[in-house]
């Protein structure tokens, strides 16, 4: 595991052309100033439009940031905060909270405020990462970083502290993990961890 980023995993990326005769793409981008150029577009021009006012209300993608259409298949798939965070993971900078922590609190709240099938809810919040506490059921959803391990018995640091943190202080029988790029894409599934 990386010490830079402990509560994730890490991989390394291999680009290649899928056909024998390929365009060559892959060579051109695997040369370090082209990858570096690559790099040096999405987190200049491309992320300070993004995190624009303006762009404000784009959640996950748009058809101003990364949606268009020759990736309309993907676009359940595309995210601009992770594209962002990938990208300073790619040079070995931190993984970017500043982009998750502010519009999961929010997340969390409108689903508060809208209320979720009847169950009542409770908004907490630790080390900055918001959940939600099913009063009925005695468990909580905490959204956290897309990246981190949401697995109990792999979770990092900073995850097994708020887990243990919300135990003790709420007297919870479980804490799950989740983060807003999962709820965006299955709300389901953050409702059956609270209810499951």
């Amino acid at each position: 595991m990386n010490g830079r980023h402990s509560d994730m995993k890490t991989a390394k990326i291999f680009i290649a052309d899928s056909h024998a005769n390929g365009a060559g793409y892959s060579v051109q981008i695997g040369q370090r100033g082209e990858f570096e150029k690559i790099l040096n577009e999405i987190e200049g021009s491309f992320g300070i439009n993004w995190l624009e006012d303006s762009h404000s209300n784009c959640s996950t993608s748009c058809p101003d940031c990364i949606r268009s259409y020759n990736n309309r298949n993907l676009h359940s798939l595309l995210d601009w905060r992770l594209a962002l965070d990938l990208t300073s993971a790619i040079r070995g900078g931190a993984l970017r909270s500043d982009l998750w922590m502010p519009f999961s609190q929010k997340l969390i709240q409108d689903i508060i405020q809208n209320g979720l099938l009847g169950i009542e809810l409770a908004y907490v919040e630790k080390l900055g990462w918001p959940g939600i506490i099913s009063k009925d059921t005695n468990k909580a959803v905490v959204f956290v970083h897309p990246l981190w391990l949401k697995e109990e018995d792999y979770f990092g640091p900073t995850a097994s502290e708020i887990s243990e943190e919300l135990k003790i202080e709420y007297g919870l029988q479980k804490v799950s993990l989740s983060s807003a790029f999962t709820y965006n894409r299955n709300p389901n599934k953050i409702l059956m961890e609270l209810l499951g």
